[in-house]
């Protein structure tokens, strides 16, 4: 497994943990939303798999069923709850920024504090 998946006030956040992609692991994902009779939007947090770039956050709707996966559009001006709470769980989650494509500098960010 690629993602840890959470349901929290910002919505429906899967969130890399290791250097491979959350995105390669949506028809397991799909299988667990189905189950779970979960519609709406998905936010991805590729932190761990894209770097932080511009293409860190993208969603993609889910009809219960499976994953359109046209709607897939990239969040290139994230809410600040959104950061600010993927940030906080990146740096509790020091393993996972380890395991990552994130340079030696841009590891520090999440785990120095």
């Amino acid at each position: 497994m690629n993602y840890k998946l959470e349901h929290s006030k910002i919505g429906l956040v899967i969130s890399s943990i290791s250097y491979e992609s959350p995105l390669q692991d949506l028809p397991e994902i799909e299988l667990y939303l189905k189950f779970e009779q979960y519609v709406g939007d998905v936010v991805f947090d590729l932190l761990c798999s894209n770097g932080n770039e511009l293409n860190r956050f993208v969603t993609m709707s889910f009809d219960g069923s499976s994953f359109n996966r046209r709607s897939l559009n990239v969040l290139s001006n994230p809410p600040k709850e959104l950061l600010v709470h993927q940030n906080l769980f990146y740096s509790q989650n020091k393993a996972y920024i380890s395991n990552s494509v994130l340079s030696s500098a841009a590891r520090s960010v999440y785990t120095s504090h």
